[in-house]
């Protein structure tokens, strides 16, 4: 049987993952922060398909979480196949007003925090397993705002290819998704107007679904033969 970690896995594309996980199979330790009406409702979800999974609480923007995360899957688990890099930050403060604390504390959800999650598990990954980020398209084409999720998110996919030799030998690959928009509750405090402008600039018009991120997921999972490499699946935002 193969095994999963998928951070943020109780709503949005992380949910999805997961649940695509346990159709093909797979065991897996679905990650939440702190939302135990989001965890009830994926576990919910999850029964639907398999009782293969549990749960596990850690703010992943928390070094002191990673680390113990770190260890406790290291002590229960014997290893893991894939390694889904999921839940992350952002900050939509205008340019002039962010702090600090504001561009530190999405980096390190974004990028800090996720280099010391897959170097805590290093020697957990087993031969032949997977690696992958959950990138962004703002992480590539820039946006009005998310300054500091645009440039944290430029990072991660930077660490992805830096991240591709050290696990070669044991031909792991490592790999990002660069979503564009997607139908989540990430974007319910926008205004239908601003929706609106948002999917006119998206060649195909809409937001994704996030079973269409998570087909990406899969697709990597599936190939071995693609290994540092930024998937986009935006639905032609580039292009505009």
């Amino acid at each position: 049987m193969k095994y999963a970690f998928v951070t943020g896995a109780s709503r949005g594309i992380g949910r999805q993952i997961a649940l695509d996980l346990l159709k093909s199979g797979c065991f897996v330790i679905a990650n939440y922060r702190e939302s135990e009406q989001d965890m009830l409702e994926a576990r919910k979800a999850f029964l639907k398909i398999s009782e293969k999974f549990t749960f596990f609480k850690a703010d992943m923007s928390c070094y002191d979480d990673v680390m113990t995360t770190c260890e406790r899957l290291s002590s229960t688990y014997d290893g893991l196949d894939y390694l889904i890099l999921n839940c992350g930050a952002t900050s939509r403060i205008p340019f002039g007003n962010i702090t600090q604390d504001e561009w530190q504390s999405t980096f390190n959800a974004n990028v800090s925090m996720p280099f010391f999650l897959v170097q805590g598990l290093k020697d957990k990954i087993r031969h032949d397993g997977r690696i992958i980020f959950v990138g962004s398209i703002l992480g590539i084409v820039p946006h009005s705002v998310s300054i500091p999720y645009g440039v944290s998110k430029a990072s991660q996919h930077m660490l992805v290819k830096y991240l591709v030799n050290h696990f070669a030998p044991q031909r792991i690959t490592v790999n990002a998704i660069a979503p564009g928009f997607v139908d989540t509750l990430w974007h319910s405090g926008k205004s239908a107007d601003l929706i609106a402008r948002i999917s006119g600039k998206i060649s195909l018009g809409r937001f994704a679904e996030v079973s269409e991120i998570s087909h990406a997921c899969m697709f990597l999972i599936e190939n071995p033969y693609v290994t540092g490499q930024v998937v986009i699946v935006d639905g032609g935002y580039c292009f505009n």
